[in-house]
């Protein structure tokens, strides 16, 4: 994909270019093989990105730029894919990246 954006006054190319980057690839790797949500995140990055093109507050800039990492962190660490295989069993989709947490429940946390 050619970026055709243009990077907003007071952010830098670099800045612009690899948060666009990061957030595709993000969206490839947690959505891969569902063409239905690939597409649908593509068109929100890209809208997102055109919606704020013409942004020129430095605050408003670095508050986008902290939410777009936010974005990638969360697509990179949270996001797993579930698969349905029957009517009660489901195949989970997890990446090297995917946080995993201890889901160990004991009586003292319950009461």
């Amino acid at each position: 994909v050619r970026l055709f954006l243009q990077p907003p006054p007071h952010m830098s190319r670099t800045e612009f270019v690899g948060l666009f980057r990061a957030l595709m690839r993000a969206r490839t790797v947690a959505f891969a093989n569902d063409e239905v949500t690939l597409q649908a995140s593509r068109a929100r990055i890209l809208a997102e990105f055109r919606k704020n093109r013409n942004e020129t507050d430095p605050k408003t800039l670095a508050q986008l730029l902290k939410t777009g990492k936010a974005v990638v962190a969360t697509l990179n660490h949270n996001v797993a894919q579930l698969t349905r295989k029957s009517d009660d069993l489901y195949s989970m989709r997890i990446t090297e990246r995917t946080a995993m947490q201890d889901n160990h429940v004991s009586k003292t946390s319950c009461s």
